[in-house]
């Protein structure tokens, strides 16, 4: 019995209850990819050749930033990121940028690493209210290839709490979370 790929899928036999940006074929959104592709190397080539220029386009930059970074290709936008609640004189950065859609509000992040893994709790307790509990969802191993993609900043049990030490950079007075549990 012979099947059809899905790139020649019609558009027929896709369900009704997926969302009409899921239902186009492949030629339309190979176009619209490249399309976003090419606005975003236009954003870039604008900030690389005038970086004195304010841009919404604009990324942080310096040693302070890229430490904290798990990829240094993996940028927020300097407008549209979370910063931590610090006092003054502290470093705010995260690699994290806050997403709205409608009523729901959703935070894109790296995996932290075993240096950030303060800032990932303090960032989750800080944007989270009893109304609003934090739910993460981790899309990546911990490891790939015999190589860390992401810090296991979570327990294996609840009856063995991670301890987080404390970070340097965050000593500022504030409270911190010291042991996590699942």
């Amino acid at each position: 019995m012979a099947t059809r790929s899905a790139s020649s899928q019609s558009l027929s036999d896709l369900p009704s209850s997926l969302p009409q940006f899921l239902r186009q074929d492949r030629p339309t959104l190979v176009n619209k990819f490249n399309y976003l592709e090419n606005l975003q190397r236009d954003r870039l080539t604008e900030q690389y050749e005038n970086p004195e220029k304010e841009s919404e386009w604009s990324r942080l930059t310096g040693d302070h930033i890229a430490y904290r970074n798990r990829y240094v290709n993996v940028e927020p936008f300097a407008n549209n990121r979370v910063k931590l609640n610090v006092a003054k004189g502290f470093n705010d950065y995260i690699n994290a940028s806050p997403i709205v859609l409608g009523p729901r509000h959703y935070i894109a992040t790296q995996g932290p690493k075993n240096t950030s893994t303060s800032q990932f709790y303090r960032m989750l307790a800080q944007e989270s209210t009893s109304n609003t509990p934090a739910v993460v969802v981790m899309l990546t191993q911990t490891h790939e290839a015999g190589r860390e993609k992401c810090f296991k900043y979570f327990p294996d049990t609840q009856d063995t709490p991670l301890e987080l030490h404390p970070d340097p950079d965050l000593d500022d007075g504030e409270p911190a979370v010291r042991h996590v549990s699942s």
